[in-house]
């Protein structure tokens, strides 16, 4: 990739205009779109074309940025050094405080308030990093995850390296794809699923199918395969169909929150969290992407998962965990300490 594609980008920072730099899954085009002014365009109706960043609760804004100027550039990855940080998130505070959240959310499993619940947390470290750079070891990291770097001077600066889609949406035809458990990566050996995680992910499924049974003439459902992203493993499945009628929001309506973001049944879950997690997710477990640029009725969306948001104070990195009544929750605890070092690890500090 020639040395000044990005610092059109830096400089587009530096005016505080609007701007995203991404990279799908499996490809090798970087592509950029910037905005000509710092207006807010919203856009709760998806019906614009434009790179969308909405999200996890509608209590803020679903944000636009337009193809006002776009550039494509193959990039090339480069052969990282061992990054080394200093990173710790070890507190005994924080730890008591989620294993306490997720003891709770049990109880209420076994009241049957609900089957599953997705509980997160915010790690904010007091550190000073270049985007750029965090952005291009993201790229260099991990070929199969969607990465970003979004930046609008009226909401925030974010990067991430998310595994799952949402959806895409092209010539009438749907994509989608269940995500759920999660274990650590090991070299030496496959992945091996407990009965947990097989469940946990067979729920999400019969919830997508459910929810998507009146808009596609016929689903397709692929089998449980593991997926790698980074030093994670993921169980996924993936979700076929022919669209009845291509309603863009309609579609992402039945999809999102996802149960692999929020839990089942989706109405309560999202209550237990917005009454007990304690925090704003913003756009963390929203959703991403372009939106109408082949033509009107075509989407290629993604949920913003291992992500962090960079604020003048340093940064604040987004984990978190699906809990069901197999849940153990110092096991759980571990799962979003492993999560976590997805961003945590792309640092210098």
């Amino acid at each position: 990739m020639p040395q000044d594609y990005f610092i059109k980008f830096q400089k587009q920072f530096k005016n505080e205009l609007p701007f995203v730099c991404f990279r799908k899954p499996g490809e090798k085009e970087v592509k950029g779109v910037l905005q000509r002014d710092a207006r807010l365009h919203r856009c709760s109706e998806l019906d614009k074309s434009g790179f969308i960043f909405a999200p996890f609760e509608d209590i803020h804004s679903t944000v636009l940025i337009p193809f006002d100027e776009v550039l494509v550039e193959t990039y090339k990855n480069e052969a990282l050094t061992s990054i080394k940080t200093k990173f710790s998130d070890s507190s005994e505070t924080t730890r008591m405080d989620y294993v306490s959240l997720i003891e709770n959310s049990l109880l209420e499993i076994k009241n049957n308030s609900f089957k599953k619940v997705v509980l997160s947390r915010a790690i904010d470290l007091t550190v000073s990093i270049k985007p750029f750079e965090v952005f291009m070891n993201i790229l260099n990291t991990y070929d199969n995850a969607f990465c970003y770097l979004w930046y609008h001077p009226k909401v925030g600066l974010w990067l991430g390296a998310t595994p799952e889609l949402l959806l895409t949406v092209k010539d009438g035809n749907l994509k989608s794809m269940s995500l759920a458990g999660t274990i650590p990566y090991n070299s030496s050996k496959k992945p091996g699923w407990g009965q947990k995680e097989k469940e946990e992910q067979e729920l999400v499924t019969a919830h997508i199918k459910a929810n998507l049974e009146t808009k596609l003439e016929d689903i397709n459902i692929g089998p449980q395969e593991s997926i790698r992203a980074g030093e994670l493993w993921h169980l996924r499945t993936l979700v076929y169909g022919r669209i009845k009628d291509v309603n863009l929001k309609g579609l992402v309506e039945e999809l999102h929150p996802t149960p692999a973001v929020c839990g089942l049944p989706v109405k309560e879950s999202a209550s237990f969290i917005k009454e007990n997690e304690g925090y704003d997710r913003e756009y963390y477990a929203g959703f991403l992407g372009e939106m109408n640029l082949d033509h009107p009725l075509s989407a290629s969306l993604f949920v913003n998962l291992r992500c962090l948001k960079m604020t003048n104070r340093g940064v604040r990195i987004f984990v978190g965990g699906g809990i069901t009544e197999r849940s153990i929750p110092e096991k759980e605890w571990l799962e979003t300490v492993h999560k976590s070092k997805t961003m945590a690890n792309m640092l210098h500090f």
